[in-house]
Order: C-alpha cells, then structure tokens, then sequence
C-alpha cells in the first residue's frame, strides 16, 4: 500500500518506485528533472547507500509537482517544496504541512525520525546534522555568468555557491541551517 495515499488536498499525488515504473514515467521524471540517479561516489558506496539498488526506492510527488518526497536516495526521505515565482511564504507553508504530514504517516507505522539530543536529527549526510533542513534556491540571472570573479564557487556568509552553478543563467545557492554544539 502506499502511504502518500493518505496525504489529501493540494499534497494528493502518485508514487513511482523505482523499480516498478514505466519507460514513460520515468522519462516524465527525468524530464520534470525530478528522477535521481544511483550513488556513484565511493563515499556513498562504502557505506552502502547503493545496497539493494534499486529496491525500496522511488519517488512521490503531488499533482501540482511542487511537493515532492524522495524515499531512500541518499537520506530516508527527502522532503522537498518549490515553485516558479517567488512566493517563499507558500513554498515554506506547503513544506511545513507536508513535513509534518509524512511525519505523521511514519508515526502511524510505529517509527519517528532519528533524533539526538547532542547532535539533533541524524541524517546519512553528517553536513545535514541538527536541523536537517537545506533551504535552496534558483534565481534567474541572465547576465550573472559574464562576471569572471564569480565563476569559481563561493562563499558568502552562510550561502554555498555550487560547481556549475553559473552554468547557463540560473544561479543556485544553498544554505545550509543545522545547529552547532
């Protein structure tokens, strides 16, 4: 059974596992750009995030696919909002109500999220500790590019400029909000 069955209203949607989607589903995925890839970095590997691949894994998201969840990519779950524009105020109102609806669904089933008191929520990725939160953003910036200075990555503040972020016109910046001890 899947348990996005449950979410209702603008969070209704589908879920495609990985090992069970059609050539056409999955071409739609790779071309909303929302499919990910099996891990190939050692790192990933060693540890065994590619065990079992592709078993387990698949992709949800709603009918507006602007809510999406990513179950086993690299973390358990990667719970991801977004939308053209910029209305950051519904893209945050819509994550916070989807979060806290998947939330709900794992408990259901007799689980939580991993949680530390030291550490705060254990993620596979150590860089993601505490909050496990990573808020990101594209911003179209079509001029941006012919800048030399800013060509290599960057860092300003708390703000991580990405290798090929200036590829083209859109710029990609993270930041990351985990909490120190």
């Amino acid at each position: 059974m899947d348990p996005f069955q449950k979410f209702l209203g603008n969070l209704s949607g589908s879920y495609y596992p990985l090992n069970g989607m059609t050539a056409a589903e999955q071409q739609q995925l790779i071309d909303d750009h929302f499919l990910f890839d099996k891990p190939v970095s050692p790192l990933l590997t060693c540890a065994g995030m590619a065990r079992d691949w592709p078993d387990a894994r698949g992709i949800w998201h709603n009918k507006d696919k602007n809510f999406l969840v990513w179950v086993n990519e690299e973390d358990h779950t990667r719970v991801i909002s977004m939308e053209k524009g910029g209305d950051m105020k519904a893209v945050f109102d819509r994550f916070c109500k989807g979060l806290n609806d998947v939330e709900r669904l794992i408990k259901r089933k007799g689980h939580e999220y991993m949680w530390n008191q030291h550490l705060g929520y254990i993620l596979t990725c150590p860089s993601n500790l505490g909050t496990g939160l990573r808020a990101g953003v594209h911003v179209r910036l079509p001029n941006l590019a012919k800048v030399r200075k800013l060509r290599m990555p960057s860092k300003a503040g708390r703000n991580w400029f990405r290798d090929g972020a200036f590829l083209g016109s859109v710029c990609t910046s993270f930041a990351h909000h985990t909490r120190r001890s």
